[in-house]
């Protein structure tokens, strides 16, 4: 038997949360409030017992939201822990010179004075 407002709200209000928060404007919130939805509903829910099967069916639809987010921010530290400052360098194709050239023609007879 499905319960619509704790089988279906749930994980309804958890995609409402991910939508609102990932517009541009909000998307700063988005990883955090994926994090808070999970954790309150695991605590809440799960292990305080608060709010009952709705808050666990939060929890459990908002894991891999937050487990994403999570990781985001470890991979994020470890680039910034790596580089430093918080700047994210990619490495470069090599660029090789051979066998270019050591001189361009058209300037072999120009001297600076």
């Amino acid at each position: 038997m499905i319960r619509v407002v704790e089988d279906v709200g749930a994980p309804a209000l958890v995609w409402g949360a991910d939508w609102a928060t990932s517009t541009a404007t909000t998307a700063q919130y988005n990883r955090p409030v994926g994090i808070g939805l999970a954790a309150a509903g695991y605590l809440l829910g799960g292990w305080l017992g608060y709010g009952g099967n709705f808050m666990k069916n939060m929890g459990i639809a908002s894991f891999p939201w937050a487990a994403n987010a999570i990781k985001s921010y470890i991979q994020e530290g470890t680039v910034q822990s790596r580089v430093g400052h918080g700047v994210a360098v990619r490495p470069t194709k090599r660029v090789s010179r051979y066998p270019a050239p050591a001189y361009v023609d058209q300037f072999e007879g120009l001297k600076l004075e």
